[in-house]
């Protein structure tokens, strides 16, 4: 005798057994900003001191500080303290960025850009070459505090937004 069974019940029964939801699945795909995009989601946090962290899947210096830079959003998210990735891959390479953020574990929105030009480079901050890695760390009124290209450190992190948390707590 041969049982039937409906597709819905399958397919819920593999992503169970398999350990992942479509929705956990989901929240690893980077979604498509453009300047303006960037611009509106960070002025969304403000209040947060925000890292803003330019990526790509191909740059090795990347690939080597990206753990870091996780472990530093989780251990500060209680502080007020919020990272954005936004990766520079090609949106061909959307599969690439996605699997490579499932693997690092993190627990953000992310977001690929839809296209990285010299407008949008000059426009993110006039000294940035385009050069990847590259951080920005804004305070919690948004204003730029730092920025860098090339690979940083949890330390580096570190002593820039402690810092920028005491000034908020003196100044309050």
């Amino acid at each position: 005798m041969r049982i039937k069974v409906p597709i819905g019940i399958l397919l819920a029964i593999l992503l169970v057994t398999k350990g992942c939801s479509p929705e956990s699945a989901a929240r690893y795909v980077p979604v498509a900003v453009s300047y303006d995009d960037l611009q509106q989601e960070l002025a969304s946090r403000e209040g947060s001191v925000v890292i803003v962290n330019f990526w790509a899947t191909w740059c090795l210096p990347c690939r080597i500080e990206f753990p870091e830079l996780v472990q530093f959003g989780k251990d500060f998210e209680d502080q007020g303290v919020e990272i954005v990735f936004v990766s520079t891959d090609f949106r061909q390479d959307l599969p690439l960025a996605t699997d490579f953020l499932k693997e690092q574990g993190v627990p953000w929105k992310s977001f690929i850009t839809t296209g990285v030009d010299m407008a949008f480079i000059d426009n993110v901050h006039e000294q940035w070459s385009g050069a990847i890695p590259a951080t920005f760390v804004y305070d919690r009124d948004g204003n730029l505090r730092a920025f860098w290209e090339g690979i940083t450190s949890y330390e580096e992190l570190e002593s820039i937004v402690v810092d920028i948390l005491q000034h908020n707590q003196l100044a309050a």
